[in-house]
């Protein structure tokens, strides 16, 4: 009375068998949900740091003051010397 494992694979598609229109539409129907349930629960925001350095380097550009491209130059240099002092012996 049972249903065997042949009638399962049976009606199952095959491994790697292309998307129908349905599982496609259901799909992007879960992404846009959870994106829009995602939007008003989350309260903050990401704001990368790059996005403003260039800014900045547009901003030198135009005005001729502000900060340059060798801004990252200490901030990059102390850290590096700091690790070869501390780990190479």
């Amino acid at each position: 009375m049972g249903v065997s494992l042949a009638d399962v694979n049976k009606s199952r598609p095959a491994h790697g068998a292309a998307l129908t229109t349905r599982d496609a539409a259901v799909m992007l129907l879960g992404c846009f949900m959870f994106r829009t349930v995602n939007a008003f629960l989350v309260r903050t925001y990401f704001n990368a740091d790059e996005y403003w350095q260039a800014l900045e380097v547009a901003h030198r550009m135009v005005f001729g003051y502000g900060q340059g491209l060798n801004q990252g130059l200490t901030a990059t240099v102390i850290p590096l010397s700091a690790y070869v002092e501390l780990v190479c012996p």
